[in-house]
């Protein structure tokens, strides 16, 4: 979440109605987000009184504790969850997971991601002891 600066003074601004505090003579308060998910938003006392009810952040916060959860009960099993992956010029993904690393293809990387203990399946895998080398993934050879 960005905020704004008034021109005038150099102080922020309120995060409902951009009205600054030295241009207005007025105290902002802060309303924190009681999840912790988001920033906390700076208000002035009129926009005070309609707070954002942070709906949305304790539903993204309990979907997020939910998929973690699951992660960790994936890598308790001992099934291979992705960690990061880097698209190939073979239409394939070099995935690092928490067994290793492996070569798939998009699709079998996608859904992967797309559950919610983002688990790789290892059917049609081909695992990778050693990194690729700078050059597969478009680097230029000495700039490393």
């Amino acid at each position: 979440m960005g905020y704004s600066i008034c021109s005038n003074h150099n102080r922020r601004t309120c995060d409902g109605c951009d009205r600054c505090p030295t241009c207005s003579g007025v105290a902002f308060r802060y309303n924190r987000c009681p999840v912790k998910w988001c920033g906390n938003r700076r208000l002035c006392p009129d926009c005070w009184p309609r707070r954002y009810g942070h709906k949305s952040c304790r539903v993204s916060s309990v979907k997020f504790h939910a998929e973690l959860e699951a992660q960790k009960q994936a890598r308790e099993t001992g099934l291979p969850v992705i960690q990061a992956g880097v698209a190939l010029p073979n239409e394939n993904v070099f995935a690092w997971t928490s067994q290793g690393n492996f070569e798939v293809a998009r699709t079998t990387y996608h859904a992967g991601l797309d559950r919610l203990d983002n688990v790789l399946s290892l059917a049609n895998a081909t695992p990778r002891a050693e990194e690729y080398p700078p050059e597969v993934y478009g680097v230029p050879e000495g700039r490393e």
